[in-house]
């Protein structure tokens, strides 16, 4: 049980830490999007 819990728990991070990036990226063309604009 210990160890689902700890690998449902690593699992949301990286799920976290790959939207965090995802927005980045999607913010960064963004910003270039309405530069080009």
């Amino acid at each position: 049980m210990k160890v689902d819990y700890d690998l449902q728990t690593r699992d949301f991070q990286v799920l976290v830490e790959h939207v965090d990036q995802t927005i980045e990226f999607l913010r960064m063309v963004s910003k270039r999007a309405n530069g080009f604009a």
